[in-house]
């Protein structure tokens, strides 16, 4: 794309799995218009999922290259030139089915419980919970 062409990109849960972070954010900074706005979704480091559950927390992986926690991912791009505007906790939505099977549990309570979610009919019930994730909105200077 041509310099200075897009208002807005996306890299939900991106950023986590580059290689080279930084050449990707330097290709985003050329591409966005002054005043545009880059955001940005990884898995929280410091959140409380991740030291509940220590080295069994799920990005904990092969396929994650980095670890971020909202002050480290600011830092980042603020370093490529953005200016960060706003970092938040996000919120997923699962069944309640899925956390159930998920759950850290020892196998002796879990197929219980699971039982018991399917018994009284709350498998499809959706739960929205911060388990995590980051989010981060940083703009590309309007003097840029």
């Amino acid at each position: 794309y041509p310099p200075e062409h897009f208002d807005l990109v996306t890299l939900i849960h991106v950023v986590d799995h580059l290689v080279d972070v930084n050449r990707v954010l330097t290709k985003v900074f050329r591409e966005l218009r002054p005043g545009g706005v880059v955001v940005s979704v990884v898995h929280n480091v410091e959140s409380l999922l991740a030291r509940v559950l220590g080295e069994r927390f799920p990005p904990f992986n092969a396929y994650h290259n980095y670890f971020f926690s909202k002050r480290t991912l600011a830092d980042l791009f603020r370093r490529r030139g953005f200016e960060p505007i706003a970092s938040v906790s996000t919120r997923n939505v699962y069944s309640f089915r899925f956390l159930a099977q998920r759950a850290p549990l020892p196998g002796g309570i879990r197929r219980p419980f699971e039982a018991l979610v399917s018994s009284v009919g709350l498998g499809r019930l959706p739960l929205s919970l911060s388990l995590g994730n980051i989010g981060l909105a940083a703009r590309k200077p309007a003097n840029s």
